[in-house]
This record gives C-alpha cells, structure tokens and sequence, in this order.
C-alpha cells in the first residue's frame, strides 16, 4: 500500500432543502387576475366601446397579489394591471359570456 493513496470521501448525508414557495411575478400575477376575474375585461370592453372612463380595480388586484405572497409598490401594480388591461382588451372582439 501507497502512503500516498487517497482516502476515499465519506459522502455526506444531503440534507434536502424544502422547496421554496415560487411567487409569480407581477406581469403573471396580473394576466392571472384577468383570467380569474373575466367580468372586469368585459366592463372595459364595454367601457370602452361607449367612450365611458374606467377605473382599474386596483383595490381588488392588490388583495390578490397579497394572498399570492407579493409585496409591490402601488405603482408598480397599477403600471402592470394597465397594461395587461390594455393587452387583454386588444385581443378581445367581444364580451365573454360564461
């Protein structure tokens, strides 16, 4: 035998990592409330089409991203939720009855 053989690595126990909770971001967290909540794109399909201002259910969209996990600035949600707003009403021919 070699003084200058290797010892042979023990192999350590893993310890297996709880899998962290994925939180979406904010741009899916939105196209995930439109999806949920279908009857606001239709209000501003409707809204839109008669010329009459709509206001984004802010209030309503922060209450979701909170139950999902996500902490953003008001900011922030509003820019998204407009967005996937306007996206969502550019695909949209008509209202969609359940």
């Amino acid at each position: 035998m070699s003084i200058f053989r290797r010892r042979k690595k023990k192999e350590e126990e893993k310890v297996e990592e709880e899998p962290k909770e994925v939180v979406p971001t904010l741009p899916q967290l939105a196209e995930m409330f439109l999806d949920q909540e279908r009857g606001e794109v239709d209000l501003a399909w409707f809204a839109e089409q008669e010329g009459l201002p709509f206001e984004l259910p802010l209030n309503k969209f922060k209450g979701f991203v909170e139950t999902r996990g996500g902490v953003h600035p008001v900011e922030d949600m509003s820019k998204q939720l407009t967005l996937a707003f306007k996206s969502r009403l550019g695909r949209t021919t008509g209202p969609s009855y359940r």
